[in-house]
């Protein structure tokens, strides 16, 4: 688990996503939500990874929930 916690450290000093989006006009407070949404993408990421969860199985499942959704969506 240390490997990708180490990598993304790395990404981070050789990239700086944040001036980049500043300059393509990002405000204060899109940045911080940006932030906020990547944590949670990557912290359920690792939770997948962790446990070992198929991504195919993982993406038909995914597909199931888009599509029941949908009809819920539909109902209303």
């Amino acid at each position: 688990l240390h490997y990708p916690l180490r990598r993304q450290r790395q990404m981070c000093k050789e990239t700086d996503h944040t001036e980049a989006a500043k300059a393509y006009g990002a405000s204060k407070d899109e940045v911080k939500e940006a932030v906020v949404l990547a944590s949670g993408t990557r912290a359920f990421s690792m939770i997948l990874q962790g446990n070992g969860v198929d991504l195919e199985e993982f993406k038909e499942e995914f597909q199931r929930m888009m599509a029941f959704m949908a009809k819920k969506a539909e109902k209303k």
